[in-house]
């Protein structure tokens, strides 16, 4: 169906004459309903069957020896009967085609063996499509359909190794928040106090300080926020956590504070003590 949809443009208010009125046209005729066909006809050499088949889609039947002179009109032409020999031969589907003015017809035959004559598919104006041609399509979409879920894998696992990172990596976050929240408090504490010392300044200067102020505290933020998110994913991540929040004697929402002390020794570092 999907090759006919393609060929032409969608099947909406398309009519087809469908040849033999079996298990295989009946299924046929039901997914061309299904996708928009409105005219359905039927041409059997058994008439009874044929009308049967066709009242199940408000179409109609023809006499078999009728369906040259309706292929004249319809759009799709399937046929699939039980026959051993071919049934729609080329030289009638030359003069068909002579009576349809240059219109394209579009053809399937789904009969084993063949119910068209290949030379059906040499008449210009004819596409003519047998069932090794739909298995070739077949193949075609299901080599396409793998390809795309093998990408399709691709992607899920590359879009879950970007979460589990992010997730491996929100222990650190309200560390960097409680961070960026001291930063803040720090800028805004200092800038309030060079305003008083600076008094009675224009709002240029008052700018200016501001923005001093903020590229400082961004500064002395970024190496330890970067530092910290490089550790994040380690077995050192939850180390470095500890440590920065220590440093900084932050607090941490949902973890408790640690107070430090630093003391210094001769010939000593700088030491960090709990207490």
């Amino acid at each position: 169906m999907e090759l006919a949809k393609s060929y032409l443009a969608g099947l909406e208010k398309r009519s087809v004459l469908i040849i033999g009125a079996g298990k295989m046209s009946e299924l046929t005729a039901k997914h061309l309903v299904a996708n928009g066909v409105s005219g359905v006809i039927v041409s059997n050499r058994s008439y009874d069957r044929a009308t049967s088949l066709a009242a199940q889609f408000n179409g109609r039947a023809v006499k078999y020896n009728e369906m040259y002179q309706h292929m004249v009109d319809a759009d799709i032409v399937i046929s699939c009967t039980a026959a051993n020999h071919c049934v729609v031969r080329t030289e009638d589907m030359r003069q068909v085609m002579e009576k349809r003015g240059g219109r394209k017809i579009f053809m399937i035959d789904i009969a084993v063996p063949r119910d068209v004559e290949a030379g059906v598919g040499k008449i210009q104006g004819v596409s003519l499509f047998d069932i090794d041609d739909l298995n070739g399509v077949v193949d075609k979409n299901l080599a396409e359909r793998k390809k795309a879920a093998v990408r399709a894998e691709e992607i899920i696992e590359e879009e879950l190794e970007e979460f589990m990172k992010w997730l491996g990596m929100q222990f650190i976050v309200p560390t960097i928040s409680a961070l960026k929240k001291w930063g803040e408090e720090v800028k805004q504490k200092e800038i309030k106090r060079a305003l008083n010392r600076l008094g009675e300044i224009s709002e240029h200067d008052r700018k200016v300080v501001c923005s001093l102020a903020n590229s400082i505290v961004n500064q002395i933020l970024h190496l330890p926020v970067t530092q910290l998110k490089g550790y994040a994913l380690t077995t050192e991540g939850h180390l470095y956590t500890e440590i920065l929040q220590n440093l900084f004697n932050l607090d941490v929402p949902g973890q408790k504070p640690k107070k430090q002390l630093a003391s210094r020794h001769p010939g000593d570092t700088l030491r960090l003590k709990k207490v």
